[in-house]
């Protein structure tokens, strides 16, 4: 993309026409038309650049190969961090950045075939930071509340982006009450679980997609997984005061760090909680990709629309996860 790009720009300032000229890409024609003299010019620049994609992604609380919503996106990203060099840390362009990252990832954009949109968002980002119209991957990208219904699993990008974004949201872990952070992560084995334990759920007849749904699952321990168990909510907040050595509203703060509505835990009212939570994430997505979530107006086409996509298969349940973790 960057030898291609280079090759237009050149044939643009020598007075040629834009419309003639080579457009931006990276099919594979275009790897093996690849000459020495374009390896040399850019493979300082792109190692660089992949090391700068790491950093970028701890910041956004992606500390994981295997929580990475698209591993084909960090190639236009490597990309644009070329093209602006330093400029990329600036506020506004990393905002920017942002925006498109997490527009690409929650609007699912890069889950076919991405050379050329590789190409596209490389050729229309950095007009766009100058103040021209949005690339095509945020413009386009949407996400639909129905969505929540069916974002179980990481087999979905959009389920891991709202599992970084969560994280991003200054969450505190519900025992240690530390952050959500590159050292708490691994040093606590921080993983995505349930908060109305599946075994709950299925005592308590709550209808599968809200049970599996990213709604009714947060970040927490090893130790906070292992102490909530198969227990009730309304049960469990009270083990875990006693735990953390706290009382009364305390512990109603650390909850409300992961868009927690701490009344409806204690009362167990899953409903309540879920509308809640839905509502809360629903904020979240909309704020990162900078642009409404496309709201179902009622529930019979929220979960006609849910229906549309395709099923997953549930994660492993809490109980047996912790009984795999405490035999590893």
């Amino acid at each position: 993309m960057l030898a291609t790009r280079a090759r237009r720009d050149a044939h643009i300032a020598g007075g040629k026409s834009a419309t003639e000229a080579p457009g931006v890409s990276c099919k594979r024609r275009d790897i093996l038309r690849l000459s020495l003299d374009d390896y040399k010019t850019w493979a300082e620049p792109v190692t660089e650049a992949l090391d700068w994609c790491f950093e970028f992604l701890s910041q956004e609380h992606l500390f994981r190969a295997q929580d990475l919503p698209y591993r084909t996106q960090l190639v236009p990203l490597a990309a644009i961090r070329v093209i602006l060099g330093n400029q990329a840390d600036s506020h506004g362009k990393r905002a920017l950045i942002r925006r498109w990252y997490w527009s690409a990832v929650l609007g699912e954009m890069y889950g076919g075939t991405t050379e050329t949109r590789f190409a596209r968002d490389v050729e229309q980002i950095v007009p766009w930071f100058d103040g021209g119209p949005e690339p095509g991957t945020v413009a386009d990208a949407t996400f639909r509340s129905a969505r929540l219904l069916t974002l179980k699993t990481r087999n979905s990008a959009a389920y891991k982006g709202v599992y970084a974004l969560l994280m991003q949201s200054d969450c505190l872990d519900w025992i240690k009450h530390q952050p959500m952070n590159m050292g708490s992560f691994f040093g606590y084995k921080i993983d995505i679980h349930h908060i109305f334990p599946k075994d709950w759920c299925a005592k308590n007849e709550i209808d599968h997609n809200r049970q599996e749904s990213i709604v009714n699952k947060t970040a927490i321990s090893f130790d906070t997984n292992r102490i909530i168990g198969a227990k009730s909510p309304a049960e469990y907040v009270r083990v875990l005061e006693k735990r953390a050595g706290i009382k009364g509203g305390a512990l109603d703060t650390v909850l409300a760090t992961h868009l927690l509505d701490a009344a409806t835990l204690r009362r167990a009212d899953f409903d309540a909680f879920f509308k809640h939570r839905r509502a809360a994430l629903i904020d979240l997505i909309s704020e990162a990709m900078g642009k409404p979530v496309i709201e179902d107006l009622t529930e019979a086409a929220e979960l006609s629309e849910a229906a549309s996509y395709e099923a997953e298969e549930d994660d492993i349940s809490d109980d047996e996860l912790v009984l795999v973790e405490a035999t590893a």
